[in-house]
């Protein structure tokens, strides 16, 4: 889903992350090309096609007036990245309802923009609260706009850096910090996650929006909720159910973290989520290594996660000195690497040999000193670099990061 063009200003980086949405008999596409395309299915066609030249990463939002709520990711193009509210009934050059830019910034190979998708509440409307959507930005602040009314004073410039557009009325902003994740609202609850924890918001019928509660943590996933119970994968590799334990369906969930009923963790109490005072300040500084440092922790208990390489504090970022590197126990090397390298930048973990080392040598023709590590389980672990000092291997992992689109991780070897 590109043409010669996209390829050239892309580079290559053309790939098509989002999900399709439907609207009538049209399906809509958002595509790693910068391209929104409606694919006609009568015609069997693309009949409709919005170019807007960045690398769009999130799905098409489908709102109750059947228009569509876009991300733009800050990559390829002259102006801000932000959100679009598309009207796909209209031909392409008359079809933009209304742009929300959201300001530069650079954090962990992103430049700006958003990265998930937008949520709305329209599920829940029955006609007594306003039409919301809520998206973050890379910049770390949650919005929530009223998408179906614009602001009559002011207008913003698009992400060509040249059009203007109308924009809509901001109802709530609030610094979460970075965040690739997709908010989710639930009745008159919003729940919204990023690299620094998860945020429960609750609002009026007229869009005033409250703090109840936060949840320290790493998440890129995008939190669900059942039941007055929120459910988040982390970075940490668990999966956590956020609620009151005391009611099988709860009004006001995010109180306790829920006991699993499992024998690794059947002993340890439920941790009380702290309320912060104050918000995170806009000048707040990240710790960038708690992103790019992803740490396997199959055989950690919840109680043992006490090490992480950021927390919260009063809602505000407090980087920890000392980071904490897995190991891979009486894992073997099956290929050549130095013999005393303690420090391996890991990309991807396998369970065959074969797409190992095809993935292997994939990164052999792109440069790197790519080699294979299995461990005692029989994972193979493919190595595109290896030092005897961690500080060495980060900004590897950055460059990696930056060109590739490639997320990796660092571990050190069994002595």
């Amino acid at each position: 889903m590109y043409n010669a063009e996209d390829n050239a200003h892309h580079g290559g980086n053309l790939v098509t992350e989002s999900s399709p949405a439907k609207i009538g008999n049209h399906i809509y596409i958002t595509a790693g090309s910068g391209h929104v395309y409606g694919y006609n299915l009568g015609t069997k066609a693309i009949d409709w096609d919005f170019v807007i030249g960045s690398d769009l990463d999130g799905t098409p939002v489908v709102t109750s007036d059947s228009c569509l709520l876009v991300e733009v990711e800050k990559q390829y193009i002259n102006g801000n990245g932000g959100v679009f509210k598309l009207n796909p009934r209209k031909d392409v050059k008359e079809c933009v309802e209304w742009y929300f830019p959201t300001p530069d910034f650079h954090f962990s190979g992103w430049d700006g923009g958003v990265i998930g998708s937008v949520c709305v509440n329209d599920f829940y409307n029955d006609g007594s609260y306003l039409h919301l959507a809520a998206f973050t930005g890379i910049d770390g602040v949650l919005n929530v706009v009223q998408y179906d009314a614009i602001r009559k004073d002011s207008s913003v410039v698009g992400p060509d850096g040249i059009t203007k557009y109308p924009v809509p009325v901001l109802k709530f902003r609030h610094h979460i910090g970075p965040s690739i994740s997709t908010p989710v609202f639930s009745k008159n609850k919003l729940v919204a996650a990023g690299y620094v924890g998860v945020n429960l918001f609750s609002f009026s019928n007229d869009g005033n929006f409250k703090l109840l509660n936060t949840f320290p943590g790493n998440f890129e996933a995008s939190p669900s909720s059942d039941q007055g119970r929120i459910y988040i994968a982390s970075r940490d590799g668990f999966l956590y159910c956020l609620g009151d334990t005391s009611h099988t369906i709860v009004d006001e969930p995010f109180v306790k973290v829920v006991q699993p009923k499992t024998e690794v963790v059947k002993n340890i109490k439920p941790v009380e989520a702290v309320k912060p005072k104050e918000e995170i300040p806009n000048n707040s500084k990240i710790n960038k290594s708690y992103v790019t440092l992803l740490i396997p922790s199959a055989k950690k208990r919840i109680a043992d996660q006490q090490k992480v390489d950021a927390l919260v504090v009063n809602n505000k970022v407090e980087p920890i000195k000392e980071k904490v590197i897995p190991k891979v126990e009486n894992h073997v090397v099956i290929e050549s690497q130095p013999a005393n390298a303690n420090f391996h930048l890991i990309a991807g973990v396998f369970r065959s040999k074969e797409n190992a080392t095809n993935f292997k040598n994939l990164w052999i023709n792109r440069g790197m000193h790519a080699s294979i590590i299995v461990s005692s389980k029989g994972m193979f672990y493919v190595s595109i670099a290896e030092s005897n000092l961690e500080n060495e291997l980060s900004p590897i992992q950055d460059e990696v990061k930056t060109k590739y689109k490639s997320e990796t991780w660092i571990f050190t070897r069994e002595e």
